[in-house]
This record gives structure tokens, C-alpha cells and sequence, in this order.
């Protein structure tokens, strides 16, 4: 807690303290305590005003409070430290800065690679998770593109997340609307926190029968954190085999 806010509690109590114990009481008790301060004098007047300005003060002891707090914060979080080393003027000097590591996603599917703008879900298509690329499939297995760990599997299974070893973030959705299938159809291979190897299988769906049902299965792959790199980009098109690189991510540096 700050200084100031401390100080500004203690003020309010005895603002309180000192204009309460006046106002509150009987005019008769009050003039025998003070000689003076019955209603209509200058002292009761003075005693009142404390009362009414300490009830304001204790009103806003929420606010006051988060306003010292996060004060208290900003000065501690920029407040020079006595013991780093002054690296001012050394371009050979370590920076606090990183970079985010590039990596390579490989083909999630044996299928078609479609650019995010073809993708008939106006969430992919206009990349609102994020970029990515798309596999219109020809079999109905799903590939882990890289070494990763799975960080969600949806219960109805077409689709899961994964956070590869690099921290790309992914997102791997199996059809358009397939969710309305309820899980009928798709059988997970992996479960949530499972380490998986690139390659590995994580779903495999009943191809020919989700579309005989009216679904697309078109299968977006999406680097929900996107922000993190200077550039995500295609690396193939046209058909393309399970396993082959399928996107580049080209790190940026980040405190």
C-alpha cells in the first residue's frame, strides 16, 4: 500500500472520529461537552464538515486503495535496479530482449492444400484466430504436424489445440460446422496433455460419411497466436502429402 493512501486512511478516521462523536449526539449533550457547539454555531458547523469529509473519504477506500495500489506497482516495476549492471552505450551487452524461435508446421493431412480464403466459414476465411492453411483431405486421419502437447481435445473430437515445443499455438478443426455431428463419426487417438511426436495420429473420422451428411471436410490448421511472428507463410499447394512442410513461421523479437 502506498504512503499517501496510508495517510489518507488515517486522515479519514480522525476526520471521522473527531466530527462524529460532536454531530451525532443530542444538541443538549453536545453544548455540555463543548459549551459551543450546539446546531447553528460555527464549532458544530467546523465538527460536520470533518464528519462529512471523512464519510467521503471512507467511500472510496475501494478506489483509493486500487489507485495507491497499482502506483505502488508502476514505481517498483520502473525503479532503476542498483544491482543490474548499467549496460548503456555496449552493443555487446545481453539484452532482455528474445526472439520467437522460427519453426515449420508440417502437412496435417493428405489432401489439397486451400488457401484461408477459400475456406467456406467466414471465421477462417478472414482469420479472425489467426493465419494458417487449409487441407481439403482425401483420407480421414488427422496428423500432428509438429512435436507438441495437446492442450485441448473437444469433446465432440473434430478438433483439438495443440502448443507445439517452439510455443506455436495451434488450432486443428476438422470440417465446417462438423460440430453439429455431436462427436458421431470422429474417434480420438490422443488426449489432453498428451505429448505427441510429429506425425503422430490424433483423430481419424469417417470420411465419406461425414460428407454424405452434408459436411465439408475441409480442415483448417491456425496459429492462434500469430502476433508473436513477423510472418506466417505457405510453403506448398496443390496436393500434398502428411508430413510435408506446410507452413513457415518467421519469429519476431519480444521483451
Amino acid at each position: 500500500m502506498s504512503d499517501k493512501l496510508f495517510g489518507a486512511l488515517l486522515v479519514a478516521g480522525l476526520l471521522l472520529s473527531i466530527g462524529n462523536s460532536f454531530t451525532s449526539q443530542p444538541p443538549r449533550e453536545t453544548c455540555a461537552l463543548t459549551g459551543a457547539s450546539c446546531k447553528g454555531s460555527a464549532l458544530y458547523t467546523i465538527f460536520n464538515i470533518m464528519n462529512q469529509c471523512g464519510s467521503a473519504l471512507f467511500h472510496h477506500l475501494a478506489p483509493l486503495f486500487v489507485i495507491g495500489c497499482a502506483a505502488r506497482l508502476q514505481v517498483t516495476s520502473t525503479a532503476p535496479d542498483s544491482n543490474r549492471p548499467d549496460n548503456t552505450g555496449d552493443p555487446n551487452a545481453p539484452t532482455s530482449a528474445k526472439i520467437k524461435g522460427n519453426a515449420v508446421m508440417s502437412a496435417h493431412m493428405n489432401g489439397t492444400v486451400l488457401p484461408m480464403t477459400e475456406v467456406q466459414d467466414e471465421v477462417f476465411s478472414a482469420r479472425v484466430l489467426g493465419e494458417g492453411a487449409a487441407i481439403e483431405p482425401t483420407e480421414g486421419k488427422l496428423y500432428a504436424p509438429a512435436d507438441a502437447v495437446v492442450g485441448n481435445l473437444f469433446n465432440t473430437h473434430h478438433a483439438i489445440s495443440l502448443v507445439t515445443e517452439e510455443g506455436v499455438q495451434l488450432l486443428l478443426h476438422i470440417g465446417i460446422n462438423t460440430v453439429e455431428l455431436d462427436g458421431r463419426h470422429f474417434k480420438a487417438q490422443v488426449r489432453t496433455g498428451q505429448k505427441v511426436k510429429r506425425g503422430d495420429l490424433l483423430i481419424s473420422f469417417d470420411l465419406e460419411t461425414v460428407k454424405a451428411a452434408g459436411y465439408l471436410c475441409t480442415t483448417p490448421m491456425i496459429v492462434c497466436n500469430t502476433d508473436d511472428y513477423q510472418r506466417i507463410t505457405p510453403m506448398a499447394n496443390g496436393r500434398v502429402k502428411a508430413g510435408a512442410p506446410l507452413l513457415e513461421l518467421k519469429g519476431r523479437p519480444t521483451l
